[in-house]
């Protein structure tokens, strides 16, 4: 009869901690996925500001271009 106490006790010792696991495991989770959505929201920030220079680079580049041909025009005439 103690025996059988004494095994419930535990029974119900190893529960609590299992349940205590699983929660600091979802917590865990929880904390992981709020970081990797912030991480995420960063690199779409960033990878937008790369091509938004890189779209100013190209126009940079035509504008460039564009003096080239300007100045052949005008060293023709």
């Amino acid at each position: 009869s103690k025996l059988k106490l004494e095994l419930q006790q535990l029974q119900v010792s190893q529960r609590a901690a299992e349940s205590q696991v699983v929660m600091t495991m979802r917590q865990n989770a929880h904390v992981a996925s709020e970081y990797l959505k912030k991480t995420a929201s960063h690199a779409h920030s960033s990878i937008r500001q790369l091509l938004g220079e890189a779209e100013t680079l190209s126009l940079v580049s035509h504008l460039l271009q564009s003096i080239d041909k300007i100045s052949n025009v005008d060293s023709q005439t």
